[in-house]
């Protein structure tokens, strides 16, 4: 099991790799393979681009700053944010500074499709709001429909549980 939340040495961030936990994932073979992943033209680029932002901005920047610097390194300026209706608002903000700053912007809203929860076989009891309609969540729709519009990047902006584990791998076109 890997407890790096856990760790209080944190080795790894030091390259001091002999000192690390020995459930520590540093220890492990198949970093060598992942090593030769980054060898990938693509996978190098982003890698390089990210650690690039990571050092022009790191707790100096937020997280929008960071997001900008990164796209316009990578010459993206497609960008898709799949996000939660809650954050409306937030997602609206977002929007209108990327805009603002050159990129064209497609934004998904978690509840697309008008899904109703019944759907899932989730009962009047089990909604939020008891005797109303209630759309699910539908995270593999904002997936495809970002893929469909074609996005370099693609951004989360979300705070519900269900969601992540079908946005984060949501495909991108380059």
């Amino acid at each position: 099991m890997y407890t790096c939340a856990m760790c209080s040495n944190q080795s790894c961030r030091a390259g001091e790799l002999d000192k690390t936990p020995l459930n520590c994932p540093c220890r492990e073979e198949e970093q060598e393979k992942v090593k030769n992943l980054y060898q990938d033209e693509d996978n190098k680029e982003l890698a390089y681009f990210s650690a690039l932002t990571e050092a022009e901005g790191y707790c100096s920047k937020t997280r929008l700053e960071e997001i900008m610097d990164f796209a316009n390194k990578c010459n993206y300026k497609k960008l898709g944010l799949a996000f939660c209706v809650g954050l409306t608002k937030e997602a609206n903000i977002f929007c209108k500074i990327l805009i603002d700053n050159g990129f064209e912007i497609h934004s998904i809203a978690c509840k697309n499709g008008s899904i109703p929860k019944e759907f899932l076989g989730i009962n009047d009891k089990q909604k939020v709001r008891p005797g109303t309609y209630e759309p699910m969540c539908n995270p593999i729709g904002q997936a495809i429909f970002l893929n469909k519009a074609q996005t370099e990047l693609n951004v989360i902006l979300d705070y519900v549980w269900g969601t992540i584990p079908y946005l984060s791998n949501i495909p991108t076109h380059r």
